[in-house]
């Protein structure tokens, strides 16, 4: 096919820029399939374009960027932008816009970070998009007020924990955290006699 082919089929503006209208028999094409390729010859931008020969186009991949952030409370904009494969020029259309579930992500997790909406003519670039990934990490969260209780030589370094007066510290500020110390065992460094011993604790929660 060619693009002069097109007019036998009377498509007005806007049908020239549907791509099921040269891939599946339509209205607007006279319910004749025209069978077009546009896996190896032809491209299209979606509402953008009519059909484009790929063999007069210059790839161009765009890659959205991805971003490793802690947790602090708030919802992600996607602000980070985005990575040519080489420095577009002029005939890179459009502006780009950011997708997927990043966009207003604030629980820890991966997420996805999709960029579209730049375009080309004939002569300009064939674009493929790479997705870029949103990681939230835990916030640190430190424990205070807690002590260990004296104890006799035993032979052993288990500790009894104070947790009468333990608070969180670094919670953000909305959030609602709470702490379950009940279940902490503690452990001294060692078995042997001595003051002010270093005490480490396990089963937080």
């Amino acid at each position: 096919h060619s693009i002069a082919t097109v007019s036998s089929y009377k498509l007005v503006a806007a049908e020239l820029k549907k791509q099921t209208n040269f891939t599946s028999a339509t209205s607007a094409n006279g319910q004749t399939n025209p069978g077009w390729d546009f896996n190896k010859t032809w491209f299209m931008y979606e509402g953008q374009t009519a059909p484009l020969l790929r063999a007069f186009m210059t790839p161009l991949t765009i890659t959205a960027n991805s971003v490793v952030k802690t947790y602090d409370g708030s919802n992600y904009q996607a602000t980070t932008g985005v990575s040519y494969s080489q420095t577009p020029d002029s005939r890179l259309l459009g502006s780009t816009s950011m997708s997927g579930s990043a966009i207003g992500a604030k629980n820890v997790g991966t997420y996805g970070i999709q960029a579209s909406g730049q375009y080309s003519e004939q002569l300009g670039y064939l674009v493929h998009y790479v997705d870029g990934n949103l990681s939230i990490n835990p916030a640190n969260l430190t424990v205070a007020g807690m002590s260990a209780n004296n104890k006799t030589y035993d032979r052993s370094t288990s500790a009894s924990i104070n947790t009468s007066q333990a608070s969180l510290n670094g919670v953000i500020t909305g959030d609602s955290v709470s702490l379950n110390a009940s279940n902490g065992d503690g452990s001294f460094a060692d078995k042997n006699v001595g003051n002010g011993k270093p005490v480490s604790v396990n089963g937080l929660s």
